[in-house]
C-alpha cells in the first residue's frame, strides 16, 4: 500500500483515534492503530477493548490495503514536521515507512527529508467492535451533548468497589436525554430536551474511562452527531469520527429516591463570589494528606459565613445571600462544593436548599430544574 496525505489532514483523525490508545497495554498491538484503505479514504481505528474509535479522511487516493503502527510514535513524527508537510506512506507485509517529502522547502533551502520506518503487526489479530443491532437512534448537536456531559462527570466514582458508580447513567425518553452520576457521597443530574423517538424509557450505564474519552473528543466537531444504543453498545458518530464503547451492566442506584422534597431553607449566592470564597478556604487542601477540607457554613442574617480548618490552621470567609427560612450552621466537604460551582460557569447566580444541618443539601439555579446538584452533609 502506498499514499501521500498532507499533515494537517492527518494529524486531526489520527490524534483522535490516539485518545483511546493504552502507553503500556497487557497485549502489544493495543498500542497500535489499525490503518485501512478502500482506494478513496483511509480509515483509522484505535481500540482498548472497551473502546474503539474510527477516524476517517475522504478524498486520499491510495491502495486498497491494511496494516498496523504504533500510534504515538506515528503521531509525534507528523507533529514534528513543519506546516504544509506532504506524508507518503508505503507498506510491505510486515513494515511501514513514513517519509516527510516537504511540499515546502526551509529557509536554508534544505528541503525536509525526515524518515521514520517500523515493523508492525498482522492487521488480522486487531480486536474489531462487533456489529449490533441498534435498539436507540437519534442525533444531536456535539456542543449540546458535551455540555450535557460536562455538567455531571465531576461526580462519577473512581475507585469504588461498586462498578456502576464508576460510571454515567443515560437516561432516554421520547422527549430528553439525561445523564445521572454518583459517587455515594454527592450526585449530579442533567437533562436536554430532544426529540429522541425513544418508545418508553432506556437506561444505560456508560463507564468512566469512556465518558472522560468522548468528553475529549466532542468539543472539536460543531456537528450534529448520531447516537446510537444496544443492550452492550453505545456508538457516537459523524461522517468525520465513530465512537463505540461497551456499556456496563448492573443496576444503577435510583437516583429520584434520592432527590429531596420540603427544603425549609433556601439562600441565593452569587456564583463568581462564592467560588473565591470557595477557593480561598481550599487553600488549605495542600496541607491536609488527605486532600480533603471541611467546610463549615454558618447562615444568618443574609450572610454565609464559610470556615475551613486543619489541625493547625484556619481560614474564614464570608459572602452576602438572599435567605429564606431559619438560620442554619453545617458542615460539606468543600471541595464537593468547589466542583458544583465551577461546572455551573453559565450560572450567575446559584440557589443552594437545606432541610437540616443533617440532610443533603440541594444545589441549582433559581430559574430552571433541569440540572440538580445534591450534596451530603458532614455529621
Amino acid at each position: 500500500m502506498r499514499f501521500t496525505i498532507n499533515r494537517e489532514d492527518l494529524i486531526g483523525p489520527l490524534s483522535r483515534v490516539n485518545t483511546v490508545v493504552e502507553k503500556s497495554p497487557s497485549i502489544p498491538l493495543l498500542s497500535h492503530v489499525y490503518l485501512s484503505s478502500n482506494g478513496s479514504e483511509v480509515s483509522l481505528i484505535g481500540s482498548n477493548i472497551e473502546i474503539e474509535i474510527v477516524g476517517t479522511i475522504s478524498g486520499v487516493d491510495a491502495e486498497s490495503g491494511e496494516i498496523l503502527f504504533p500510534s504515538r510514535s506515528v503521531l509525534e513524527f507528523c507533529r514534528r514536521q513543519p506546516e504544509k508537510t506532504t506524508l507518503l506512506f508505503e507498506t510491505t507485509e510486515n513494515e511501514l515507512t513514513v517519509q516527510a517529502l516537504g511540499a515546502e522547502k526551509r529557509e536554508d533551502d534544505d528541503p525536509n527529508q525526515s524518515l521514520y520506518k517500523t515493523s508492525t503487526y498482522s492487521p488480522n489479530d486487531f480486536p474489531r467492535a462487533e456489529s449490533v443491532e441498534w435498539e436507540t437512534q437519534f442525533s444531536i448537536d456535539s456542543n449540546d451533548l458535551y455540555n450535557l456531559i460536562r455538567r455531571t462527570a465531576f461526580s462519577m466514582g473512581v475507585k469504588d468497589v461498586r462498578f456502576y458508580l464508576n460510571a454515567m447513567l443515560f437516561e432516554i425518553d421520547e422527549t430528553s436525554l439525561r445523564t445521572v452520576t454518583t459517587d455515594g457521597h454527592r450526585l449530579s443530574t442533567s437533562t436536554h430536551q430532544a426529540s429522541t423517538g425513544v418508545e418508553g424509557k432506556t437506561r444505560s450505564i456508560v463507564s468512566r474511562k469512556a465518558v472522560l474519552a468522548l468528553m475529549q473528543l466532542l468539543p472539536e466537531l460543531n456537528s450534529e452527531v448520531n447516537v446510537e444504543i444496544s443492550a452492550k453498545f453505545i456508538r457516537v458518530h459523524n461522517a468525520e469520527f465513530m465512537f463505540t464503547a461497551k456499556l456496563l451492566e448492573g443496576m444503577f442506584p435510583d437516583w429520584s429516591a434520592a432527590i429531596p422534597s420540603n427544603m425549609t431553607r433556601s439562600i441565593l449566592i452569587p456564583r463568581h463570589q462564592l467560588l473565591n470564597r470557595l477557593n480561598m478556604v481550599n487553600i488549605l487542601s495542600d496541607e491536609n494528606r488527605a486532600n480533603i477540607v471541611s467546610a463549615e457554613l454558618n447562615i444568618e442574617s443574609n450572610l454565609l459565613k464559610i470556615r475551613g480548618k486543619t489541625s493547625h490552621q484556619q481560614i474564614d470567609a464570608a459572602v452576602e445571600i438572599e435567605q429564606e427560612g431559619d438560620d442554619l450552621q453545617c458542615e460539606m466537604n468543600c471541595k464537593y462544593m468547589l466542583d458544583v460551582v465551577e461546572t455551573m460557569s453559565d450560572i450567575e447566580t446559584i440557589q443552594v436548599q437545606f432541610r437540616d444541618a443533617e440532610s443533603a443539601c440541594m444545589i441549582k439555579s433559581p430559574d430552571s430544574e433541569s440540572t440538580i446538584y445534591l450534596i451530603m452533609l458532614l455529621q
